[in-house]
């Protein structure tokens, strides 16, 4: 049996800029070990336009939802 565990993580960004995004998200993720991180899914926001510089420094594989489907973000949707 496979248990899949989601982990929240929530820190405040001053604006919502893509570099401060990227560096904030980068600093917060790379607390946690890395088989704990493998994928991230995100908005279709301009504030996440680094997503590469992000998922090669994270080694994660970056993710975006068609816009509006909110089935796609399940997650997203209800934290």
């Amino acid at each position: 049996m496979l248990r899949y565990r989601h982990y929240v993580v929530l820190q405040k960004v001053e604006s919502r800029k893509a570099n401060e995004v990227k560096d904030c998200i980068i600093k917060c993720l790379r607390k946690i070990p890395l088989k704990y991180r493998q994928t991230i899914t995100f908005d279709n926001g301009k504030e996440f336009s680094q997503h590469e510089v992000l998922s090669k420094a994270l080694k994660i594989k970056c993710y975006f939802a068609t816009p509006y489907a909110y089935l796609e973000r399940g997650l997203n949707e209800h934290q």
